[in-house]
């Protein structure tokens, strides 16, 4: 008689776990479905931010960024605002940055890097940002000693007016130092920047 009452009272008590196990599992299907009903719009990449906190990097934000282009006539640079979003290090906010001075001008103004150009690297130390760019930098160049002047201060001038903790910024073409991108800027040592030329 205990026998069978003691088995009466564990297949109670299964099938009380199977029932709210199979409540919980409802609700939770609901609830994610009204989630997502209530939510069309919803981004997987909204997401992003949060990931890179818990691994403990610092999210990804929005910033008002001020690009250097040249003006029609090759003379000084030119200031075209745009919101991009980077890191909050140094070096993910000049990567930000220069990928977009590399798509160039969206209204008004020139292009001055050569389309071709891609960034390889970024380093930050101490003030100082240090760039590596692919070959195109200098053989796809135009010349000329006013088109170098406004590819390296439309560079240099764009990362000093967004990041304030950039002082000067070094060039390197495949890893290695340079003289210069086409003859006429010394390229050799760390570049600070020229405000007046930026209009």
């Amino acid at each position: 008689m205990k026998k069978n009452s003691r088995t009466a009272r564990k297949k109670k008590k299964g099938n009380t776990l199977r029932y709210l196990t199979f409540v919980l599992v409802v609700v939770a299907v609901t609830g994610l479905g009204v989630f997502f009903y209530n939510n069309q719009t919803f981004d997987a990449s909204s997401l992003l931010p949060l990931l890179k906190k818990i691994k403990g990097e610092a999210p990804v934000r929005s910033m008002t960024a001020t690009l250097c282009f040249g003006d029609e006539r090759g003379e000084f640079l030119i200031r075209e605002h745009r919101i991009i979003t980077s890191g909050q290090t140094p070096e993910k906010k000049a990567e930000a940055l220069l990928q977009e001075l590399l798509k160039g001008p969206r209204t008004k103004g020139t292009r001055t890097v050569p389309l071709q150009t891609r960034l390889r690297g970024v380093s930050f130390d101490k003030g100082l940002l240090t760039l590596d760019f692919s070959p195109e930098l200098q053989n796809q160049h135009p010349g000329g000693s006013a088109s170098e002047m406004l590819t390296v201060y439309s560079v240099v001038n764009t990362l000093t007016l967004n990041v304030s903790e950039i002082k000067q910024v070094m060039l390197l073409v495949d890893g290695k130092k340079i003289d210069s991108i086409a003859g006429h800027i010394d390229c050799r040592q760390p570049i600070s920047p020229r405000p007046e030329l930026t209009h």
